[in-house]
């Protein structure tokens, strides 16, 4: 009888911290859906990394070409953040060449983060086959103004893109109250 008795007992020593795991996991899950995000948060920039995201932005999104060398493809992006995303080709230059391309980009559009310059999208930079050791002589002066042409134009075509919709909502407003 007494190995029965500590076999129960056991058994709801374990039972019990089986429940008490559980409601922690649980009040942590509510604390993090309640979690108020700092400012600082949403600063944060986030990258693309899945193949599904390249391909629907190729397939989906639109095109920019602030410079022969460069293509941005975009799409409004789903999350509210901006996601950005590289394709670099092995003709851009050897890896450390890309690499630098890529850490120039991210030092960017940190910036613009900081500085409180976001648009909801999801951006792809597309380094395009050049001549030479183009890229290898490319200065970051050169690169950031290069972005920032495409920047600017990218914020051009959202910001009369939205003026359109809210045009054609005003308009099918209009029309849906004098038919009433």
């Amino acid at each position: 009888m007494v190995s029965v008795r500590a076999w129960q007992l056991k058994t709801a020593a374990m039972f019990s911290l089986a429940v008490a795991t559980k409601v922690v996991r649980n009040l942590r899950s509510k604390l993090a859906e309640n979690k108020v995000q700092s400012p600082r948060a949403n600063a944060r920039l986030s990258v693309l990394t899945q193949r599904r995201d390249f391909l629907h932005l190729l397939k989906n999104g639109q095109r920019l070409r602030p410079s022969p060398w460069l293509l941005m493809n975009y799409i409004e992006s789903q999350t509210g953040r901006l996601r950005c995303g590289w394709t670099l080709p092995r003709q851009v230059g050897p890896a450390v060449v890309r690499n630098r391309l890529k850490r120039w980009s991210r030092v960017y559009f940190r910036a613009r983060l900081k500085e409180g310059h976001t648009l909801p999208v999801d951006l792809n930079l597309v380094f395009r086959k050049t001549e030479g050791d183009f890229y290898k002589k490319l200065s970051y002066e050169r690169f950031a103004s290069v972005v920032d042409k495409g920047w600017h134009q990218l914020q051009s075509r959202l910001t009369t893109r939205q003026a359109e919709q809210i045009r054609k909502e005003t308009v099918h407003g209009k029309i849906r109250s004098s038919t009433d």
